[in-house]
């Protein structure tokens, strides 16, 4: 369990959400419902002494959000009694996804990138706004999120001939770097931008002293799964949310 809440913990500091509460041993987090990750219930552990009152409380703040009640469950032994309980209550799986790790020791640093160029976070965000169907009021809490963390990030976008291809970011955290809102634009997909892409974050990772990488990706994504594969990302462990019906 240690690497994965070491995981869970740089994942949570590479994107913040904007209002967190601790109850019962397990972090509620609120972003205005911008993601279902920054909008749910994070266990820290499965000592949680009631149960029912624990969940009741924790539907009685999202409630006062106009929130559902989102749990992001590890899918681990650990977790059990909980989500057994969950399930009987009125809760469905939503969204299975694995978190991967990739040592960057034997990554060959990239020399030349054809179309890659590092960008502000103003452009990258507009960027999102074209390759992703992203509202502007979820763009406004993105920019918070941004904007709270306080770690070395780098944001990147592959363009050519004034075409925008695909963009991400990377975050850097106690030697491991995160990658987040990897995305290439839907007709130009399978192509190989992507794998440019994360060949430049990995480089810019492994320049910056990161000996680690990770990244959460759906589980039903197999392009996505293979193309990290290939980088030698290998699965720590998977999650996934409990909604109510």
């Amino acid at each position: 369990m240690k690497l994965i809440n070491q995981l869970e913990l740089y994942s949570r500091n590479a994107m913040p959400a904007l209002e967190m509460k601790e109850i019962d041993d397990s972090l509620l987090q609120y972003s205005y419902g911008y993601t279902k990750r920054a909008n749910s219930v994070i266990p820290y552990t499965n000592s949680i002494h009631k149960v029912e009152s624990f969940v009741s409380d924790c539907e009685d703040f999202y409630q006062k959000k106009e929130r559902p009640t989102i749990f992001k469950m590890i899918d681990h032994h650990s977790y059990h009694d909980l989500a057994e309980f969950l399930e009987k209550n009125g809760y469905t799986k939503h969204s299975p996804s694995l978190v991967k790790q990739a040592n960057l020791c034997e990554l060959p640093l990239l020399k030349k990138q054809k179309y890659g160029q590092y960008v502000t976070k103003d452009i990258w965000i507009e960027g999102l706004l074209k390759l992703h169907s992203i509202s502007s009021k979820d763009v406004k809490y993105l920019n918070m999120m941004v904007e709270k963390q306080r770690k070395k990030q780098v944001f990147v976008q592959l363009v050519e001939d004034g075409e925008l291809l695909s963009s991400g970011t990377a975050i850097l955290d106690h030697q491991h770097v995160g990658l987040f809102h990897i995305i290439t634009k839907e007709e130009r997909r399978g192509e190989g931008f992507a794998k440019q892409l994360v060949q430049q974050l990995l480089t810019w990772g492994k320049q910056n002293g990161a000996k680690n990488a990770y990244l959460q990706v759906l589980k039903e994504n197999e392009a996505a799964v293979k193309l990290y594969n290939h980088f030698g990302f290998s699965n720590v462990f998977e999650y996934y949310y409990f909604i109510k019906s």
